[in-house]
């Protein structure tokens, strides 16, 4: 499954590209990870490009994860980056917006434009933030991954901002990653083989005491025969997860 559930198209090895190429005009860089997979949404890839810069981690969605355990994840950053902080652009996009900036203005050049890139794994809400921050609606934001194809400046005040396409990384660590990228939404669903990312969705939920309707994937399996209602009931699973359904925790 390691290959099959990799989703590694040609704009994601240009974008990373050009970022790189980019990296030493940059002053600040903003990475937006999924507060649902606050490990998993930080790939390796991320770790290369902000060596010797200044960073600010922004774990978005807080509204679908436990306040407290997310209160692990935020410690766990700062020790890295100093500044994290958590913010739902669904609820409350102002309220991000002003923290932000706070932090922002820390790192703001004198006399200079302040060039701050905001990168991230797909559909993880980089280009919801961007249009909170330049307070327009000029970036492409669509819950759709993959949706932003090209690099694009923004300017605020004294800041220009860059929206990145989302990337991910050719090879993941495990299949465990890529399949909680999946759930999250950060892979389409019809880009892996669903069955064994249903596989480790119960594995992950049983870890996390969380009930699903069928004892366990076999359960399923032999309960629901016929291979197209098999599908049907997964992909009914990845949804009543992502709208919450099944309760509010971490699946890292």
């Amino acid at each position: 499954m390691n290959k099959q559930l990799q989703w590694f198209p040609g704009h994601m090895q240009k974008t990373l590209d050009q970022l790189f190429d980019l990296k030493k005009n940059i002053n600040l860089i903003i990475v937006v990870l999924d507060a649902r997979a606050p490990k998993s949404s930080f790939i390796d890839i991320f770790g290369d490009f902000l060596k010797d810069k200044k960073v600010i981690i922004c774990l978005n969605k807080r509204d679908l994860v436990s306040k407290e355990k997310l209160k692990k994840w935020v410690n766990f950053y700062k020790k890295k980056f100093t500044d994290a902080i958590t913010i739902s652009l669904k609820e409350e996009k102002n309220l991000a917006k002003i923290n932000l900036f706070k932090i922002l203005k820390k790192y703001q050049k004198e006399n200079f434009y302040t060039k701050v890139i905001v990168i991230g794994i797909p559909n993880v809400g980089k280009s919801n933030l961007l249009n909170v921050l330049i307070e327009k609606n000029s970036a492409k934001v669509q819950n759709i991954a993959g949706v932003t194809k090209n690099l694009g400046w923004y300017q605020k005040d004294q800041f220009l901002f860059l929206d990145t396409p989302g990337v991910l990384v050719p090879k993941f660590e495990n299949d465990l990653i890529g399949a909680k990228i999946v759930l999250i939404g950060g892979i389409k669903i019809n880009l892996v083989p669903i069955e064994e990312v249903i596989r480790f969705m119960f594995e992950i939920f049983k870890e996390k005491n969380i009930l699903l309707p069928f004892a366990s994937f076999e359960d399923l399996q032999k309960k629901i025969k016929i291979e197209k209602e098999q599908t049907k009931t997964y992909l009914n699973l990845i949804n009543d997860y992502q709208k919450g359904k099944y309760g509010k925790f971490i699946l890292d």
